[in-house]
């Protein structure tokens, strides 16, 4: 496990350019999904129809915080367990 947290750590701190990048996009889509969600509320009726676009808005925002918070583990997170973890 260590093995495995160690190597991710060191892959995610030599790439910092790619978890940026994570974070942003994931801070996109979680921006459109709220939006969509603020969308379904405002122009469409009491509906089932409304129910499915508020659960896909939802969903949207929900992916969009997990690819936020990969992006951010691989800013600054893996950066201390890769200084926890190596005993060099």
């Amino acid at each position: 496990m260590l093995k495995w947290l160690n190597r991710w750590a060191t892959n995610e701190m030599n790439n910092q350019p790619r978890a940026l990048r994570r974070f942003s996009t994931g801070v996109v889509i979680f921006t459109v999904g709220v939006v969509g969600l603020m969308m379904a509320q405002s122009l469409l009726r009491p509906s089932l129809q409304q129910e499915f676009a508020a659960l896909l808005a939802l969903v949207i925002a929900g992916l969009g915080i997990l690819r936020a918070l990969l992006g951010y583990a691989g800013m600054g997170i893996a950066r201390v367990l890769y200084y926890l973890l190596n005993k060099d």
